[in-house]
């Protein structure tokens, strides 16, 4: 059931941020594969599983370079891109989103959807090409919470039965990844370079425009408005990733009680 999918899943979410508090261990691998469902007095728990790809972030590195790693689907957006930005947590969570979105789309509780249907969808965009195309259309699908909903969520299985709560959860899940209100809302979205200084620069009047273009047909534009400050936003949301996991944990527990509830309401 979609209840115990939740639970499920948000069980080997808590292990991996137990580990990756007590031991420094960084699972890289979050995958339908690598998360275990058991049974516990006729109730579903989950279990994360298969460490191979883990990394012991208490060893030194000679080579800080970040490298691919994981299960293709579920790889998150700066795995993808083969960016130079370090794998943290973040890249974990991400990774729980679209698996939570996969199976919400092909359907939990009344079985996959016709082959014929998925094809359709954006959703499979994200199974199958270049690293690189892939990760572009998960930017294009996740940049902002409209064109999660128009291309993703929309086209959740309606079938399944507390199928609310899956939607509720990947938008909270992708807000806090991707619009987290720690950070200013020039780091929001899945953009892999922003410019600040443009982003911060107040807005122009007509009179300042139209200085500004003269400015630049002479030759004069300001240095103000004409540099750039280029910075990637999931580096800046990688060293916030701490507190950002923390918050995606306090979002995955409320889910989780309410699955757990579900669950023993449905003995």
């Amino acid at each position: 059931t979609v209840a115990e999918f939740i639970t499920v899943v948000c069980d080997a979410m808590r292990c991996h941020q137990e580990i990756l508090k007590r031991c420094n261990i960084l699972h890289r691998d979050i995958s339908d594969n690598n998360v275990l469902v058991v049974r516990r007095d006729d109730k579903a728990r989950g279990l994360l599983i298969d460490f191979d790809c883990a990394e012991d972030l208490s060893k030194e590195k000679t080579d800080r370079r970040a490298e691919m790693t994981g299960t293709f689907p579920f790889m998150s957006i700066n795995n993808l891109s083969g960016s130079d930005v370090q794998r943290t947590s973040l890249d974990d969570w991400e990774s729980v989103l679209y698996l939570i979105c996969w199976y919400a789309t092909i359907g939990i509780e009344h079985g996959t959807r016709r082959r014929k249907e998925l094809e359709e969808l954006p959703i499979m965009k994200w199974r199958t090409g270049k690293d690189v195309d892939v990760a572009r259309q998960k930017r294009n699908n996740l940049h902002t919470e409209d064109l999660f909903m128009d291309n993703i969520v929309r086209n959740f299985n309606e079938n399944d039965r507390d199928g609310h709560l899956l939607k509720e959860l990947v938008l909270n899940l992708r807000a806090v990844l991707f619009e987290n209100p720690n950070l200013g809302t020039e780091y929001h979205g899945t953009s892999t370079m922003v410019d600040i200084k443009a982003s911060r620069s107040k807005p122009m009047s007509m009179e300042e425009r139209l200085e500004e273009i003269e400015r630049q047909l002479s030759g004069l534009a300001t240095t103000d408005r004409g540099s750039s400050e280029q910075v990637n936003p999931f580096q800046m949301r990688a060293g916030k990733c701490a507190d950002i996991s923390s918050t995606l944990l306090i979002v995955t527990e409320v889910y989780w009680k309410a699955a757990i509830e579900i669950q023993s309401n449905s003995v």
